[in-house]
């Protein structure tokens, strides 16, 4: 039997580099969604502790003015973060849109591929038969172009008509 070729298979082989690349990029997605999201929770654990209250102890007004500021400061960067959040789900959200756009080619030039192959081993079988046909009929002498009728009954040669 002759061995199967897929035709597109360049083409195959170009869309599981195409999927791997859209898993990678999803996965470095994913993975930078939650560093975000854990940097987000660092920082809303620090604003919690700031909403306990003043530290404890003596302050004079630098010292109270310096805790407003980092408590501010840690507001607008716990807000900033919140948006980077938001920005990196959307980025994960599109890769993991692109690994599914991905697969679904692959997927279908996997699908075609295996038509391919079934048609290609239907045809080999077909092929060999009508080989095996041919040289049946040479084994018993019928010529090319011939139908071979079985084999002659004598008796209804001799006997007649009944």
């Amino acid at each position: 039997m002759a061995r199967f070729e897929f035709r597109l298979d360049g083409v195959y082989r170009w869309k599981q580099r195409e999927e791997e690349a859209a898993r990678d990029a999803w996965v470095q997605a994913h993975r930078r969604l939650n560093q975000a999201r854990a940097e987000l929770l660092l920082l809303e654990e620090e604003l919690g502790r700031l909403g306990e209250g003043l530290p404890s102890g003596a302050m004079d007004g630098a010292d109270l003015q310096a805790w407003a500021v980092y408590a501010s400061h840690t507001r607008d960067r716990a807000a900033r973060q919140q948006e980077e959040v938001v920005r990196v789900e959307g980025d994960a959200g599109a890769a993991f849109r692109g690994l599914v756009a991905a697969s679904q080619e692959r997927r279908l030039f996997e699908r075609l591929r295996e038509k391919e192959r079934v048609r290609f081993v239907r045809a080999e079988e077909h092929r060999e038969q009508r080989e095996q046909d041919e040289m049946a009929g040479v084994r018993v002498g019928a010529l090319p172009g011939r139908r071979w009728r079985g084999p002659a009954r004598r008796d209804d040669a001799v006997a007649g008509p009944a």
